[in-house]
């Protein structure tokens, strides 16, 4: 069904944003990078701190689970 679809798009959108918020991470010190992938809440340290280079994979992150979360209200509602 496209609601199915609409899921699965959403999903990849946010797997592609946090792929390159850790790659985001990386670039600016592989310290940021593994804290990040060990320890969650020093991402949000490193959102706020670096938030010129993390908008993008954030904001795609964000978008990714939008469309996630459309998806299952039109479940829901059927």
């Amino acid at each position: 069904m496209m609601t199915d679809w609409l899921i699965v798009l959403g999903a990849l959108i946010a797997i592609i944003g946090g792929i390159l918020f850790i790659i985001e991470t990386f670039k600016v010190s592989w310290l940021w990078c593994a804290g990040c992938i060990l320890l969650s809440p020093i991402a949000i340290v490193f959102i706020i701190r670096h938030w010129d280079v993390s908008k993008k994979p954030v904001l795609l992150q964000l978008a990714g689970f939008g469309i996630v979360g459309v998806g299952m209200l039109v479940i829901d509602s059927m």
